[in-house]
């Protein structure tokens, strides 16, 4: 009798304190609401992973207590984290991913290929815990062949593309062919639409991107524009750092891993702001090099062009700061006596999830501009800023970070010191001085056709 009450005490024990349940999910795409086959499902700050089957299902057990979120990731979507439903069956759906390429400058076409090497920098995701392996689609002998074969292609076809250019989305399908091509300019003469469709159609196929071992389509957005010397000059390094700041962004198996530090990378720059020669000096792992070779081999040419007109210098080394919950702080560095130290950019991920840049923001092209220039605003900075005696605080040089909102106006709400240390009256007074600044000419994003907000990231200086 004594066993049989134990055991029914047992029982009652497993039912009231186990909370495990299993859910059922279904992955759509958002645009066509048919099923994701092989997309890459787990459970942040666990072992707990699954993919999805062909019908776009997924199964997983769960402690509700424990997990509230889950996160989906497949090489042609947006990496997306969803609150756990206290339903057992759900469905939600993820949308395309356009993977931004660096800038075609017609104006360095047509060109030898055999005296401009670059490296290939296949667009890919990288994550070692991964289910499915996300593999990205590849132009046969790498990108460099790419950018040459449509450079050579256009050039001579499209005098007429200025510095404002035009943007050309893409579609790399299973098979590796060139897919519903379009041109986000509406004001593109039926001549130019008929010149890139033909050069895209003509163009040799692609390794296609692979989930798993299964061929799927991947997306891409060309910029597409002709900038002289001039404009190359116009640009200021400022507008590097802010768009480095909101396109690394934090790899989710870092975040899960838990791991920070700096990752540093080489790289080159010829005269006409061609990347090439990218490498990974040092690496915290888990996707993080991969994550920061990508964006600098995608640096629009006109980044890249100031790069090399501000400095003179041709080979460069970034440090790249990934830290958890605040902005890791990376021990000084010494460089190859041929290469020239960058300022460090950080990327900080909060909350447990990776700081993925919103959709406005990872479409914007057009950076902000402050009426005279950037010079023009350090100056005004310099002026109106008031910080000295002994409530300066310990550092000379700080590194800020602001949202500029669709208007061209900085949000305050937004401001904050990324590295340095201020006393509390200077940080007041940097605020009320970023608060009052005069209006920007605010980003654009050609894509959505629209002004968007952007984050600034710059370094200032004291005496």
């Amino acid at each position: 009798m004594r066993t049989i009450l134990f055991f029914l005490a047992f029982l009652i024990y497993q039912n009231t304190f186990s909370q495990e349940r299993k859910i059922l999910g279904r992955i759509l795409d958002s645009e066509t609401q048919t099923p994701i086959q092989n997309a890459n499902v787990f459970i942040p700050g666990t072992t707990l992973t699954g993919s999805t089957n062909r019908l776009g299902f997924f199964e997983m057990t769960i402690d509700p207590l424990k997990h509230k979120t889950l996160v989906a990731s497949h090489i042609g979507f947006k990496t997306s984290t969803i609150d756990v439903p206290s339903e057992e069956r759900f469905k939600f759906s993820l949308e395309k991913e356009y993977i931004l390429l660096s800038q075609l400058n017609l104006e360095v076409y047509p060109n030898d290929t055999l005296n401009n090497p670059r490296t290939e920098q296949p667009q890919s995701r990288s994550d070692s815990n991964l289910v499915m392996t996300e593999s990205g689609a590849a132009y046969p002998g790498g990108i460099v062949n790419f950018y040459d074969y449509m450079g050579n292609s256009l050039a001579g076809r499209l005098p007429a593309i200025n510095e404002v250019g035009i943007n050309v989305t893409f579609t790399i399908n299973e098979k590796g062919q060139a897919v519903d091509i379009t041109l986000s300019d509406s004001t593109s003469t039926e001549f130019t639409t008929r010149a890139v469709l033909e050069s895209f159609q003509k163009m040799p196929n692609w390794r296609p991107a692979m989930q798993g071992s299964i061929n799927v389509s991947q997306h891409f957005s060309l910029p597409v524009v002709r900038i002289r010397s001039q404009y190359l000059e116009s640009f200021d390094l400022v507008h590097l750092y802010s768009y480095l700041t909101f396109n690394i962004k934090y790899p989710v198996q870092a975040l899960r891993m838990g791991l920070e530090g700096p990752v540093y990378v080489e790289f080159q720059v010829n005269e006409s702001g061609n990347v090439n020669d990218v490498k990974i000096l040092k690496d915290i792992g888990a996707g993080s090099g991969e994550e920061v070779e990508g964006a600098i081999s995608r640096l629009p040419i006109g980044l890249t062009g100031s790069l090399y007109n501000k400095t003179g210098a041709t080979k460069f080394v970034l440090p790249v700061c990934f830290g958890l919950e605040r902005p890791f702080l990376a021990h000084a560095y010494t460089p190859a006596f041929d290469s020239y130290l960058l300022d460090p950019v950080y990327v900080v991920g909060r909350d447990g999830t990776p700081t993925v840049s919103s959709e406005e923001w990872s479409r914007v092209d057009k950076l902000p501009e402050f009426p005279g220039g950037m010079s023009k605003f350090l100056s005004y900075i310099e002026k109106e800023f008031k910080c000295s005696g002994p409530n300066r605080g310990v550092d000379k040089k700080i590194f800020i970070e602001f949202v500029l909102d669709d208007k061209g106006y900085i949000e305050k709400e937004s401001i904050k010191i990324l590295k340095g240390d201020l006393s509390k009256v200077c940080k007041d007074n940097l605020a009320r001085t970023l608060g009052n600044c005069p209006k920007w000419k605010p980003g654009r994003s050609t894509k959505l056709d629209k002004y968007v907000p952007v984050k600034m990231v710059l370094p200032i200086k004291f005496g």
